[in-house]
């Protein structure tokens, strides 16, 4: 009995994960993992698309500036070439602010969602948005002009781990690292023909960041992410929806199974549908008519036959046959000595009560040695071992009960 009880109680703190939990999560896992695929696809592709996007603009805009600066150049004018450097290049100070990598994460994903779901947002004309630095060089390798005036009239020094512009190249792109950011240097010959023929007189530099690269990228892959997990969530929900319609025949199914378990065999489940379920719907209500029926047929015998006969005919049906079967079987009849006499001497009331307690104590003896109550006929009781399944010791079992 305790070990029963114990049971019970472990069985009701077993945490049961329901087939639409599991459902939905293998969907949000599909879903999250779909999601990151589909941004870090996109994150690589945009990246290196927009990185070549600024490498073209950054090679034209210096292709420009040198196109303009050469006749400046020889002549020594210095105005049209700080022109030239100053519209290149935007505010670095507030460039560097509006990019900074080294800010809180979160507050730039809070900064791009604001900016980008927000009808309030005040859009920047910016010319030429990522240069952040333009120099105009002599062939000597002084500095002719720069947005950054302190430094004109230097010699120019290239970044570290960038090369120098070499005679038989026009046009030169290298990536270099400085102060933890990361820059392209586009470097573009300045030429002027003379006489027919091309002299180089300097060069240009253009300094762009990568960071207004990751910018951008960012701000895309926050604005993909936002709509993939608005989907995601989505998803879940209808997922949620589908499989509690789904899921819902198969609790009528545990209802009924816990119905049977409990001994009520007329349940039946009125469900139509063209699927497994439905035909596991048919199965279930089929199986609770079998019950019913065996458990009838089992009322009716006990009172006959013993308990351990029963289950074997429940068992194997086939073990009765209604067209008749020759079987060796032992007869055994008893009643009452005397019994007319005796009943004529006693009230009605009294034989009947004899004859009932006789009849239940010859009853209970006959059962109990697996024999076959066949009839009461008055007092007399006619019993039968060997049938509806014969044994070897019939005979034995029917002297032992007589």
């Amino acid at each position: 009995m305790a070990k029963k009880e114990k049971n019970i109680k472990k069985n009701k703190k077993r945490v049961i994960f329901t087939l639409g939990a599991k459902f939905s999560f293998f969907v949000a896992l599909l879903l999250v993992t779909i999601m990151v695929a589909i941004t870090a696809f996109l994150y690589n592709w945009m990246g290196q698309a927009l990185e070549k996007e600024v490498k073209e603009r950054g090679i034209a805009i210096a292709k420009n500036i040198a196109n303009n600066a050469a006749d400046p150049l020889i002549k020594n004018d210095d105005l049209p070439l700080a022109i030239l450097t100053k519209e290149a290049v935007q505010d670095p100070l507030k460039f560097d602010k509006s990019i900074n990598l080294n800010i809180d994460i979160l507050n730039n994903i809070l900064n791009i969602i604001k900016q980008g779901f927000t009808t309030s947002k005040q859009t920047q004309n910016i010319k030429n948005e990522g240069i952040y630095e333009a120099i105009i060089v002599r062939k000597d390798g002084t500095i002719a002009s720069a947005n950054n005036v302190r430094i004109i009239g230097e010699k120019y020094t290239p970044p570290a781990g960038v090369k120098k512009l070499s005679e038989n190249e026009d046009t030169l792109v290298q990536d270099y690292t400085k102060g933890g950011q990361q820059y392209f240097d586009i470097a573009v010959a300045i030429g002027t023909i003379i006489n027919n023929n091309k002299y180089r007189v300097g060069e240009v530099h253009l300094t762009i960041s990568r960071s207004i690269i990751l910018k951008v990228v960012m701000e895309a892959a926050i604005k993909i992410g936002l709509i993939i997990f608005i989907s995601l969530i989505l998803g879940i929900l209808t997922s949620i929806l589908l499989v509690n319609f789904l899921v819902r025949p198969i609790k009528y199914l545990v209802d009924g199974v816990k119905a049977i378990g409990e001994g009520n065999y007329d349940v039946q489940i009125k469900l139509k549908t063209n699927d497994e379920l439905g035909l596991l719907t048919e199965i279930f209500n089929d199986t609770a008519k079998s019950l019913k029926e065996k458990e009838l047929i089992k009322g009716a015998f006990s009172k006959y036959i013993s308990s351990e006969v029963m289950e074997q005919i429940i068992n194997d049906p086939s073990k009765l046959s209604l067209h008749g079967k020759r079987l060796k079987a032992t007869v055994l009849f008893t009643d009452i000595r005397g019994f007319t006499s005796m009943s004529e001497k006693l009230e009605p009331e009294q034989v009947v009560s004899i004859i009932n307690d006789y009849l239940t104590i010859q009853t209970d003896k006959i059962i109990k040695h697996n024999g076959f109550l066949d009839k009461f006929v008055g007092d007399c009781v006619m019993a039968v071992f060997g049938i509806p399944v014969p044994k070897e010791d019939d005979t034995i079992r029917a002297v032992r009960a007589a």
